[in-house]
């Protein structure tokens, strides 16, 4: 039963909610009833919906031919709320909010924030470039194997490191696999030698090193490409990030053709990264055979699929490496980052990637 009050706590009374606001505000006690079998649950909430016509709850309400004997329930009184749920209803307001509240809002934060507000990636050229607040849909670009899943690895220790709580979203490769590359970024123990398990006695001293520091880390992964399955898990838990790898691979049942589908996906994706205040990170490949043909095979806004991709997404990525095309060409393991849209302008730099070990890191300072 713990999980079903979990899932209602959050369903209800979070940013996530889905009810009136002046639901929340008469709300003086709520009543439940433990049930054990699904079904049961789903049944029995249909026909009480239809018995007693909720004033704000409008979901299975039919003609009245729905008849089902009910029987007799016990009714506890719920005493599990935590305090940030028990605060959550006074806070809600569906008023429209003038400027002058804008205003005091506005400077308020920025005398509380000091301008830390910002998620930092670790990428100090992309941190003062970029300034990712808590709303952004982000997408991160490229072909395949240019090291887009290694980009965003890296970027998800630098922000575990710095206390946050993220939600990594692997709907290409199982937990397993990421986990491996995970230990190989951090441990310098090289990825084949890790996935054959082919180690030496000092790899293992510095793998159990690193495992022992992800341990204690704030990291969920999640492989259901489902888009409904997203969305849920980005509602009912609080993560100051959510990494999705790869935007092709969610699942999206609402729309036959690919194009309506990547519209409906990035708009909904768009609305529950604003309505929770968390950035998300989309991971998205375009053609090898496109960018192949052009003689600069760096890639631009063109090449995405899709303009929805360009229109939802507050900020475009670009990842590049030179030797993919180029085997004899002077950028040995260097990944180029091309931020083709930013509000803030755009830019080019570079970082160090060491595929042995996915390694993506800044140049060190002379």
């Amino acid at each position: 039963m713990d999980n079903r009050f979990f899932y209602e706590e959050y369903a209800h009374f979070s940013k996530g909610s889905h009810l009136a606001d002046e639901c929340y505000k008469e709300v003086e006690r709520i009543d439940y009833v433990e049930l054990f079998i699904e079904s049961e649950q789903t049944v029995y909430e249909v026909a009480l919906i239809n018995k007693f016509r909720p004033k704000y709850n409008k979901q299975f309400i039919d003609s009245g031919q729905i008849q089902i004997e009910l029987p007799s329930f016990e009714w506890k009184k719920w005493e599990l709320f935590s305090d940030e749920v028990k605060l959550y209803p006074s806070k809600r307001t569906g008023k429209a909010q003038s400027i002058q509240e804008c205003i005091g809002e506005l400077f308020t934060n920025m005398e509380t924030s000091k301008g830390n507000d910002f998620l930092k990636t670790g990428y100090i050229e992309l941190d003062s470039r970029l300034m990712i607040n808590e709303s952004n849909l982000i997408l991160v670009s490229g072909i395949t194997s240019v090291g887009k899943t290694a980009f965003s690895l890296n970027m998800c220790h630098y922000c575990l490191r710095q206390g946050k709580r993220g939600l990594f979203l692997n709907l290409k490769e199982n937990n397993k696999d990421v986990l491996l590359k995970m230990i190989s970024q951090e441990s310098h123990v090289e990825y084949r030698h890790l996935a054959t398990q082919s180690l030496s006695d000092g790899d293992w001293d510095r793998m159990k090193e690193v495992i022992d520091c992800l341990y204690e880390k704030n990291l969920n992964f999640n492989n259901n490409p489902l888009l409904e399955s997203i969305i849920y898990n980005m509602e009912t838990l609080d993560f100051d990030f959510v990494v999705i790898d790869d935007f092709s691979m969610v699942e999206n049942n609402n729309a036959f053709y690919n194009k309506d589908k990547a519209l409906d996906t990035l708009r909904k994706l768009k609305s529950v990264s604003m309505k929770l205040n968390c950035p998300v990170f989309l991971l998205h490949q375009i053609s090898f055979h496109q960018v192949s043909k052009r003689k600069d095979n760096r890639p631009m806004l063109g090449d995405l699929e899709f303009d929805s991709l360009l229109n939802f997404c507050d900020s475009v990525i670009f990842l590049h490496r030179d030797e993919i095309f180029n085997p004899d060409t002077l950028k040995k393991n260097m990944m180029e980052v091309i931020i083709a849209k930013n509000k803030y302008g755009g830019s080019v730099f570079e970082l160090v990637f060491l595929s042995n070990y996915l390694k993506v890191c800044n140049f060190a300072k002379q």
